[in-house]
């Protein structure tokens, strides 16, 4: 169910090659948590691979939809960094565990990471309490294994625009406290020591807590840092927090639903003029041309009568149906947007409430650039720290991990200019709350169509 739960059909390269093939890394980009692609770690058993390496190198580096910074290999290495060559932090006057009050704080803190809150176990009775319980149980469970947090950990764009954000904004961790929300494998933790926090409580429901304790063993970091396993909305924490740092964003940005999460920290533990990384979140939207698609998956029928002599078109209305009832997760081409895209969502995460979340609302407006067919709507999204620094999974920019939702349709002909508006609705499934459902409505040649899109499991 996790947007990383499942293995993507193709996998990114190793971080050193991928460090070589991109000078810089693009700074406005759409995040949604199923839809990030990865290239094969082996390519000659990839050629699909190969040919997205192609697009790659065909794509614009800058979004343009989006402005903000640039977030490049070489502003990276430039980035005024308060930590030393061998990733620890720099002994300061001012952090020293010798300090009483910092010191009774490592004590307090040592007796929570002896006594973590229990992890959530799929087979106890807890788990069976209500729907909520038993999708939080699932969603933890697959959040505990490895596999996921290699994917994430493997999307350099991902991973260097949460860097560049911590690390070019050392001035709002030095001497803080901060709050790592979902804190996998403890990354942005220790990005966070090494921007200077004093104290950085990791907060990871899912048993990889565990791994995220040797790791930050590992880099001498546990004086400053304390993992502590449980749910947000179940820990107790020593104190209130100036940063909360998480990477929540799920595919289409909202699938998975760790936001109210995030909304729940951000009101009951972070401080007065505090900061939230990321800060705001954008989804955005366009018309697309996929012939190949509809190709493979309808017409694929029509087609089987000049191989074996036998009318197998009877299919086609079925097939129709089944494609357009499903949210696919995949990369497409910049090529293929057939009109310039609109923003549909804009999240302040400084202000959303999570009853806004219950049902949200988007108008859309597009006016189309030529002759074509259209196929499918796309979304993507972006997200944007203090900075004016942007992650995004446009398709104008490198491939995350996250990919590009694909909403498929009945196809219709355009030419220039040719409108098409509507409103897209989102909202939380009654089946499972972390599974999102959509409802689309849009008007073109005088007609107006409606359609429903469960973004569950089985994307």
């Amino acid at each position: 169910m996790p947007r990383k739960a499942r293995r993507r059909t193709t996998q990114r390269s190793d971080l050193e090659t991928n460090a070589e093939r991109h000078q810089e890394i693009p700074s406005g980009r759409t995040v949604t948590k199923q839809a990030m692609f990865q290239l094969s770690l082996c390519s000659k058993r990839n050629p699909r691979a190969n040919r997205r390496q192609e697009f790659r190198r065909e794509m614009q580096t800058n979004d343009t939809m989006n402005d903000g910074c640039k977030v490049t290999k070489r502003s990276l290495d430039e980035t005024v960094e308060p930590f030393s060559s061998n990733g620890a932090v720099q002994e300061r006057p001012d952090v020293v565990s010798d300090e009483p009050e910092v010191k009774k704080m490592l004590m307090n803190c040592k007796t929570e990471e002896r006594n973590p809150l229990p992890s959530y176990d799929c087979a106890s009775s807890s788990c069976d309490q209500n729907a909520k319980d038993k999708s939080d149980c699932e969603y933890f469970k697959a959040y505990g294994e490895l596999d996921i947090h290699r994917d994430m950990l493997a999307d350099d764009i991902r991973t260097f625009a949460y860097r560049r954000a911590i690390l070019s904004n050392y001035d709002k961790f030095y001497r803080k406290v901060v709050l790592d929300l979902g804190c996998g494998t403890g990354i942005l933790s220790m990005f966070c020591v090494q921007a200077g926090a004093r104290k950085v409580y990791a907060v990871d429901a899912s048993d990889i807590a565990e791994q995220a304790r040797a790791v930050i063993k590992s880099n001498r970091m546990e004086e400053h840092i304390v993992v502590l396993q449980g749910r947000i909305e179940d820990i107790v924490l020593p104190e209130k927090v100036d940063v909360i740092v998480s990477e929540w964003m799920g595919y289409m940005l909202l699938y998975e639903a760790m936001l109210p999460s995030v909304i729940y920290a951000r009101d009951k533990w972070l401080n007065k003029g505090g900061y939230l990384f990321p800060e705001r979140g954008h989804i955005y939207m366009a018309p697309l041309s996929d012939p190949d698609t509809y190709e493979d998956k309808v017409l694929f029928w029509e087609s089987l009568k000049d191989h074996y002599k036998v009318d197998m078109s009877a299919v086609i209305p079925f097939a129709k149906k089944k494609l357009m009832e499903r949210v696919v997760v995949q990369s497409v081409h910049q090529d293929s947007l057939m009109a310039a895209a609109n923003r549909v969502f804009d999240i302040n995460l400084y202000t959303i409430t999570a009853e806004d979340l219950l049902s949200m609302e988007g108008h859309f407006h597009f006016e189309c650039f030529g002759r074509n067919t259209i196929h499918a709507f796309v979304l993507w999204f972006t997200v944007e720290f203090p900075g004016h620094i942007v992650l995004s999974t446009s398709p104008y920019t490198d491939e995350t991990h996250w990919q590009q939702t694909v909403l498929y349709l009945e196809r219709f002909d355009v030419s220039e200019e040719t409108v098409v508006h509507g409103l897209l609705k989102i909202n939380p499934s009654t089946i499972n709350p972390r599974y999102i459902d959509i409802n689309l409505r849009y008007d073109v040649h005088g007609r107006t169509i409606t359609r429903l899109y469960l973004m569950n499991d089985y994307i």
